[in-house]
C-alpha cells in the first residue's frame, strides 16, 4: 500500500478524478493488480491524497510483494515500447550521413587527407 500526494490548488476535482480513474485503467493493463482504496481525497490547501494498493501476481514472488510487480512490469511495457522505436533507429542508423559529414572526424581532417603513411 501506498499513499501518493500531489499540491494542485485550485484544480477541477471532478477532472482530477477522471485522470487519475483513466491512469488506474491504464496501468491496470499491465499491472491488473494495481487499484486505489478510495475517492482522491481534496483538502482546502489544494492537497490532493489518494491511497493505492498493487497486489503481487504470486506467480515467483508472494502477493503482497506487488511494489516488485509494478516495477517489473513497468520495466517490461518500456522493453515494448523501445522494440516498437527499433526500425526507425535502424532506418536512421543506416541513411547515409548529411553532405560534408561523411568520413569526418568531429575533431579532425576527413578520412585519408592528413594521414602520414609509414
Amino acid at each position: 500500500r501506498d499513499t501518493v500526494y500531489v499540491m494542485a490548488p485550485g484544480a477541477d476535482q471532478e477532472a482530477v478524478a477522471r485522470s487519475l480513474a483513466d491512469t488506474v485503467e491504464a496501468i491496470q493493463e499491465y499491472v491488473p493488480g494495481y487499484r486505489i482504496r478510495s475517492e482522491p481525497l481534496f483538502d482546502d490547501d489544494g492537497k490532493v491524497t489518494v491511497f493505492v494498493e498493487v497486489e503481487g501476481a504470486g506467480d515467483f514472488l508472494p502477493v503482497y510483494a506487488g511494489n516488485l510487480d509494478i516495477m517489473t512490469s513497468a520495466a517490461v511495457r518500456v522493453g515494448e515500447e523501445i522494440a516498437l522505436q527499433l526500425p526507425k533507429l535502424k532506418a536512421a542508423a543506416s541513411s547515409p550521413l548529411p553532405l560534408g559529414e561523411a568520413g569526418r572526424r568531429p575533431d579532425g581532417p576527413r578520412t585519408g587527407e592528413g594521414a602520414s603513411r609509414g
